[in-house]
Parts: C-alpha cells; sequence; structure tokens
C-alpha cells in the first residue's frame, strides 16, 4: 500500500488546527459573554444562577462538541445561542420567575432533538420568510446596542476608553475588537475597585454550579421558549449548515442537533439557555486558518472543546468581575459585541423589496418590548410580521 505524504515529506503539524480552536473558542467566548449574563438576569437569574449558566453553557457546549467532532472527524463545533441571549435580555421575568424560564430552556432542548428526528419540523423553520426573521432578530438587538450611546453620556470616564479601543480594534483587526473592549473594561473595573478600596473574595472565584428545578408557565413557553427556539434555528442553526457546507463539509444534520439539544436540556437546571451549532466561529475552525488539510480540521473542533472546559472554570471569576462593574460597563460591551448581529440582522431583512414592510413592522414590534396578556414583544413580533407578509403577498388568484 502506497504511503500518503504531504510534498514536503514532514508529518502535517497540529499547530494550525489547535490554534484555530483556540481562538475561535477564546473570541466567542469574550465577544458575547456578557450578552450571555445579561439576558439570563432579565428573566431573573441571580448572579450566582447567571454565572453559573455561563458554567454551564461552557461545560456542555464541550462535551458536544467533543462528540461531534471527533465522531464524524469534522470541525463541527457548538456554540451558545448570542442572539438568543439578546432576545432574553429585552425581556423582562415571566410567571413563575426564574424556575419558568429554566423550565423553557429544557422546553428548547426538547425541541432541538424533536426538529433533528423530525426534518418536516425542520423544513418549516426554514419556510419563515427570512425578513421577518431577520426583522425579528435586529428588533429584540436593538436595545442592548443603544446602550453603548446610553452609557456614554451617563459614565464617560467608564465607557470612552472600552469605545475607543473598539474602535481602533475595528479598523486593525476586527475579530479581536470586542475581546479588546473586553480586556479594556477589566482595566476600568480594576482601576475602579482599587479607587473605591473593594476587592472580590476567593471563594467568590471558586466553580460552582447553582442547580434550579424546573417549572413551567403558559407565558415562559410561549415569551420565552418559542422565540428562543426560532431565532436561534433561523439565526444558528440554519446558518449554521450552511456555512459548513460553503467551505466543503457536509454537516449531519440529524446527529449535530439531536446533540444540540440533548446538551441544552443537559445544562438547562444549571441556566444554559441554548446550546446551537456555531455559525460564525464555525468559519474559524473549519476554514483555511485551521489548516491545508481538510481531513485533519476536525482536530480544531476537539481544540474548541477542551479550551470550552478551561473557560467553563474560569466563568464564575469574570461573572465574579461583571458583577462589581462600574454603572455601564457591561451594557456597552454586550452593545458593542451586537452591532455586527444588528447590521447584518437589518441587511438581510432589507435586502429583497418583497417582505420589506413586513420586516419593518416586525422590527418595530420587537424593540418596542411590549407585554400582553403576559406574552412578550418577540412572540408578538413574529405573528405581526406574518400577518403583513400574508396580506401583502396575498393575490385574488391564490382564491382561484
Amino acid at each position: 500500500m502506497e504511503r500518503r505524504s504531504n510534498p514536503s515529506g514532514e508529518t502535517p503539524s497540529l499547530q494550525q488546527p489547535i490554534s484555530a480552536g483556540i481562538i475561535a473558542c477564546v473570541v466567542g467566548y469574550t465577544s458575547s459573554f456578557a450578552v450571555v449574563l445579561t439576558g439570563l438576569t432579565a428573566v431573573g437569574a441571580s448572579p450566582t444562577q447567571a454565572a453559573s449558566g455561563l458554567l454551564a453553557l461552557c461545560a456542555v457546549q464541550a462535551a458536544g462538541t467533543l462528540w461531534l467532532s471527533r465522531r464524524h472527524r469534522m470541525p463541527i463545533m457548538l456554540a451558545w445561542s448570542t442572539p438568543g441571549a439578546a432576545l432574553l435580555a429585552g425581556m423582562a421575568t415571566v410567571d413563575g420567575g426564574w424556575s419558568a424560564a429554566v423550565g423553557a430552556f429544557l422546553l428548547v432542548g426538547v425541541a432541538y432533538v424533536v426538529t433533528g428526528l423530525w426534518p418536516a419540523l425542520g423544513s418549516l423553520i426554514a419556510k419563515i420568510p427570512a425578513p421577518i426573521a431577520q426583522g425579528m432578530l435586529a428588533g429584540v438587538v436593538f436595545g442592548l446596542c443603544v446602550e453603548p450611546v446610553r452609557s456614554l453620556v451617563d459614565n464617560p470616564a467608564a465607557i470612552v476608553p472600552i469605545v475607543l479601543i473598539w474602535l481602533i480594534g475595528v479598523r486593525l483587526a476586527p475579530r479581536w475588537a470586542v475581546p479588546a473592549a473586553f480586556l479594556t473594561a477589566g482595566i476600568v473595573i480594576g482601576v475602579d475597585m482599587i479607587r473605591r478600596g473593594e476587592g472580590i473574595a476567593g471563594s467568590d472565584l471558586l466553580p460552582s454550579l447553582a442547580l434550579t428545578s424546573p417549572t413551567l408557565s403558559w407565558e415562559a413557553v410561549v415569551s420565552i421558549a418559542l422565540p428562543l427556539y426560532l431565532v436561534t434555528m433561523a439565526s444558528q442553526n440554519v446558518p449554521g449548515v450552511a456555512i459548513m457546507k460553503a467551505i466543503g463539509y457536509d454537516v449531519p444534520w440529524r446527529d449535530s442537533i439531536v446533540t444540540a439539544g440533548v446538551t441544552t436540556m443537559a445544562g438547562a437546571t444549571g441556566g444554559a439557555h441554548s446550546v446551537n451549532l456555531a455559525a460564525i466561529s464555525a468559519a474559524l475552525v473549519a476554514g483555511p486558518d485551521a489548516g491545508p488539510d481538510k481531513s485533519r480540521r476536525w482536530i480544531a473542533g476537539q481544540a474548541v472543546g477542551w479550551t470550552y472546559l478551561v473557560l467553563a472554570a474560569a466563568s464564575i471569576a469574570v461573572a465574579a468581575l461583571v458583577e462589581v462593574a462600574p454603572v455601564g460597563v457591561i451594557a456597552t460591551i454586550a452593545g458593542l459585541a451586537l452591532l455586527g448581529t444588528l447590521a447584518s440582522a437589518i441587511e438581510s431583512a432589507m435586502a429583497q423589496p418583497k417582505g420589506r414592510e413586513a420586516a419593518v413592522v416586525t422590527f418595530l414590534v420587537a424593540a418596542s418590548g411590549i407585554t400582553a396578556w403576559g406574552v412578550g414583544s418577540a412572540a408578538w413580533a413574529i405573528l405581526a410580521g406574518l400577518f403583513v407578509y400574508a396580506v401583502l403577498s396575498w393575490s385574488p388568484k391564490d382564491d382561484r
């Protein structure tokens, strides 16, 4: 049998896929952890429970990524739903409080499993008009994206350095802009703690899980579970598969979505809101940055999994740092992290003339933050958008 080798006759290096996996994981974490903590807190989590949610997300994502990438020898990466966390951040505590939110997270995991086992459901979700799905996403992140502006007025001494470093990062190294802003925020928090003569207790830095018994209320199902499922499927799972296919990997839909569902269910009682296929980060672990040999890029997925475990151990410390941050600092990081998501959602929602009015209506309802009969604005946005889209798309010929 002929032995294959690369042109130079050297054994392919593991450095590229491993470094690509570590970078993808660290960039994804530092770019959006503030959004996750903000979202969990908004639906009723205490600081301890929100920190537990961040830890649980990292742990179950690690398990799912390690399993999928090794089983299929593909650089498959799971991630938390940043759009889903942004959706939560725009909500208020529902009837039943945090335990009802945890029940909704558990239900979302069940829905992913059903979607993976029943392809027709996935096809149905894919038929939701893109302008409506993207309009809802733009609406729910809009509120967070304006926070840096408000914070800049309320606390300029703390916010100006963060925004300036972010702007420089966007100009010179866009991928590292938000992580650089986060590091700057860490310095700002440290200086503020020294100025106030305060510190963080060592016990607050130790990893720990705060488990919550789930309950269900119809408000949590309609206001949290349904919008979270739809926005994650439309903005994470479906695009994640498409991005991988464009790079040259045919991701196993059934296995991937079922694994995302099982890991979401496993982490739900710890506070994990949603685990799904990575979309933007997928390009980092599956593209040329992970090495020239496509058959070895699955190693990047393994690197992602092990890095997640390291970050899981650090999550409680990160959350403790967030808790003592000056006013507006964390809101600024979250808002800056979501500017790209907002721009992409608006562009996609307005790309085609058909459905543009429905997209605008969806955006306005989602951004309004209204709650009626216990149902939040995201659910009403979907209904309003579908109604407007149906009315404007209807033709008398359809009745013939």
